[in-house]
Parts: structure tokens; C-alpha cells; sequence
């Protein structure tokens, strides 16, 4: 197993009205499908199995829109 070390790491989050708010959760949710669509199929069935079973309306929601960049 590789070991890697990430260091100086800054992440910064615009925060100042609910429209920077949104914009920020819309880009995270982008780097989110992006990696979801790089993740193998039964991986991504996975991920949405368990999203699912949250049982909740935003990750239900998200489910759907990941499922957007599943493999065929």
C-alpha cells in the first residue's frame, strides 16, 4: 500500500449570502459527480444503495443526480 502525504492543504468556503452558499455546494456536488463517474459500475451502485438508504429527500435527490453520470 502507497502512502502518500498532502500537506499545505487550504480550502476556503464564500459564505456570505445564501446565493455564494448555494453556488459553493453546487460546485462541491460537481467534484462529487466527477469522481463518482471515474468509481467503477458496482461501485457506483453501491454508493447509491447506501445513499438511498438514508431514507432523506437531499440524499435521494443527489442519487438521482449522480446517476446521471453512471456508466453504461
Amino acid at each position: 500500500m502507497t502512502t502518500r502525504l498532502i500537506t499545505n492543504v487550504k480550502l476556503s468556503t464564500d459564505s456570505g449570502t445564501k446565493e455564494q452558499i448555494a453556488s459553493e455546494i453546487g460546485a462541491l456536488k460537481f467534484a462529487v459527480a466527477l469522481i463518482y463517474c471515474r468509481m467503477p459500475k458496482e461501485d457506483q451502485m453501491h454508493l447509491l444503495a447506501e445513499m438511498r438508504q438514508l431514507n432523506n429527500a437531499y440524499s435521494n435527490k443527489l442519487a438521482d443526480e449522480l446517476q446521471q453520470f453512471q456508466l453504461k
